[in-house]
């Protein structure tokens, strides 16, 4: 993390702001989902050569583990996510990310770990079963 504090958004389940952490001329919109002490930002950063889908940059916050463990709330960023923009779901990102980090030791080989902090290990045996949950419920409103 560069050292700034990252934007505080509204307790509502999805908004759409200004992205804040691009240094950008003409900044993207992204979108944030909350709930259970989770924030998601997505940010669209280009379209696949062939138009059926679009790269996201990510960032994943837990603002309950910042304040049990000390550690910053941004858990895991990364550039790497394709979305369909065809789904007409708008919180299929938000809970494809869920499902990817709310993976808890035991459901895979320790080597799918492999590239996690111990930061991040320390997160996913306190967090992960609780941002599974809750990026499943996105979808029913739960």
């Amino acid at each position: 993390m560069d050292g700034t504090q990252p934007h505080r958004f509204p307790p509502d389940d999805r908004t759409t702001v200004q992205h804040p952490w691009v240094d950008d001329p003409h900044p993207q919109k992204i979108h944030s989902w909350h709930g259970d002490g989770f924030r998601i930002e997505v940010h669209p950063r280009d379209h696949t050569g062939d138009g059926s889908a679009i790269q996201l940059s990510y960032r994943v916050f837990d603002d309950i583990w910042a304040g049990l463990s000390g550690q910053e709330p941004l858990i895991f960023a990364g550039d790497d996510l394709l979305s369909d923009p065809h789904t007409g779901a708008a919180h299929r990102p938000a809970q494809a990310l869920s499902a990817i980090f709310g993976c808890e030791s035991g459901e895979f080989a320790e080597t799918y770990f492999a590239a996690y902090s111990p930061a991040q290990l320390a997160w996913r045996d306190a967090r992960a079963g609780d941002l599974s949950t809750w990026g499943r419920n996105l979808s029913t409103g739960n």
